[in-house]
């Protein structure tokens, strides 16, 4: 199979990972027991994982892992680099948040005024975000847009890693934007520390692990598969999701470590703004959990 993002087929396996948790870490969603392969193509870096053996009859928890955004911080931000920030076009504007899940995300950019609208393929995220938040929602992905539909501001956020053909995506993302649009991507980050650190256990990276995870990129595999489809990288940083209590310096996630990180942080102002501030030290070494870009089409002036 070749590499969507530079067209070679020269993807060699790197390594399997055979990982069984006690307790699976708040907001990840993967099965006890996982088996996965991991390759990386030998000419542009880009990384793949396979489920390997049959998977475990169970259903994704990724709305549940979607939903605690929500619970935990509601309209306000939960990472330690806030997404809106990169963004130049600010309120009024139009906004399509694809993937927008239990819709954390959608509520915030409501709040500051955006005319927004997520979809999702999710019929439970659909119901929540216009039943229980009260905004508009489609179920679907990109192609239950009319052909005339146009938005100042697209953000796919956590959705690029599910998807096969990521460069006919961002294309069809991209021919939703105004003349003048941003298009938001955020995606696991595998140049992050924690994938790094990650590896010394037997675990190795979380997003190696969880269901529907294809493609995993860094900063450089994501500019390039941009190019592809047509979008010009204007800027970029990473982040780390603040209300979940991981320790990026730990080589595997602990829930014992991770609940009481989150207790100590929940209850002290204090601790909670030096666990935030030791985050945003990875964003400004741009090794985040997490890598947001900005693109605008090819032909767009840079901001």
């Amino acid at each position: 199979m070749a590499c969507p993002v530079c067209g070679e087929d020269r993807f060699k396996t790197i390594r399997e990972i055979d990982s069984t948790l006690r307790a699976v870490p708040a907001g990840l969603d993967r099965a006890s027991h996982t088996l996965v392969r991991v390759d990386r193509c030998t000419s542009c870096g880009l990384l793949r994982s396979f489920e390997l053996g049959e998977p475990s009859p169970r259903e994704s928890i990724s709305f549940d892992a979607s939903a605690t955004k929500v619970r935990g911080a509601g309209a306000h931000s939960v990472s330690s680099t806030d997404e809106l920030s990169l963004l130049h076009t600010r309120p009024p504007a139009s906004l399509l948040d694809v993937g927008c899940g239990a819709g954390q995300f959608l509520l915030r950019a409501t709040s500051l005024g955006y005319d927004a609208l997520g979809i999702d393929p999710d019929s439970r995220s659909v119901e929540f975000v216009t039943q229980d938040l009260n905004l508009p929602a489609r179920k679907g992905s990109l192609e239950i847009l009319g052909a005339n539909e146009r938005f100042d501001i697209i953000t796919v956020l956590g959705v690029l890693e599910h998807i096969a053909e990521p460069v006919a995506f961002l294309r069809e993302a991209s021919a939703h934007l105004s003349p003048t649009g941003e298009l938001l991507v955020g995606v696991p980050n595998s140049a992050s520390l924690n994938r790094r650190v990650s590896s010394l256990s037997r675990h190795d990276w979380d997003m190696f692990l969880e269901p529907g995870h294809l493609y995993h990129y860094g900063p450089s595999t994501l500019q390039l598969v941009g190019e592809h489809a047509g979008l010009r990288m204007l800027r970029w940083s990473t982040s780390t999701i603040t209300i979940r209590g991981k320790v990026p310096f730990s080589p595997s996630r602990i829930p014992a470590v991770e609940r009481l990180v989150r207790s100590v942080t929940t209850r002290s102002k204090l601790a909670n703004r030096s666990y935030i501030a030791g985050l945003r030290l990875l964003d400004r070494s741009k090794m985040g959990d997490t890598v947001l870009a900005v693109f605008a089409p090819g032909d767009n002036i840079a901001f």
